[in-house]
């Protein structure tokens, strides 16, 4: 009997482990067709890698920049929809859905914080967009930290839709580093073939 129990468990999470790496993946993808988007509609030819996308032609800074926006908003509705989705549902698939698209700009985000403080050169998608905005050290620091608040609030309602039952904020704590490992490899990969860009 107890063998059984483990074979299942075992199943079980295996199973879990394939749904977030595969739904990390597609968080990844889904916002870099974000910025694919922008150069698509309007006309301009543009290379995507696993983790970036960047024209092939010259472009103004305007369009750049509404490039930039294009993913971050793109993950941004989905977070909130698949969050809609996983607080009615309550499986696992769609609170990995959710949570995957919440916390995939958390990192970045982070990051871009300790730069602006620095006044250094931006990180993310978001910092570029801020630092267009303005390069004062308080308005970047102040405009990163109000979407990192965004995603962080969403991230965290996200993890309270997972059905675990015992050990809830380890089990999200595990779902958080293998999506982190899949972006990595998005990443690794991009340098791997030479996928870089402006």
């Amino acid at each position: 009997m107890t063998s059984v129990a483990g074979r299942s468990l075992d199943v079980s999470t295996v199973r879990r482990a394939g749904i977030v790496i595969v739904l990390s993946a597609v968080a990844i993808e889904l916002h870099e067709l974000g910025h694919r988007a922008v150069f698509f509609l309007t006309g301009t030819p543009a290379r995507m890698g696993f983790q970036r996308v960047d024209p092939t032609v010259p472009v103004s800074q305007a369009l750049w920049l509404w490039g930039k926006a294009g993913g971050p908003l793109v993950t941004l509705i989905l977070s909130v929809a698949f969050l809609a989705v996983a607080r009615r549902r309550g499986t696992f698939a769609w609170a990995t859905a959710a949570f995957t698209q919440a916390t995939l700009r958390m990192l970045p985000l982070t990051f871009d914080l300790v730069r602006a403080v620095r006044g250094a050169t931006p990180f993310s998608d978001e910092g570029e967009l801020f630092r267009a905005v303005s390069g004062a050290v308080p308005v970047r620091v102040a405009l990163v930290l109000m979407v990192w608040a965004v995603f962080g609030a969403l991230s965290v309602l996200a993890a309270r839709t997972f059905p675990f039952r015992r050990r809830r904020w380890l089990g999200v704590a595990a779902v958080y580093l293998l999506s982190l490992a899949v972006g990595i490899g998005a990443a690794v990969a991009d340098d791997l073939l030479g996928i870089h860009g402006r």
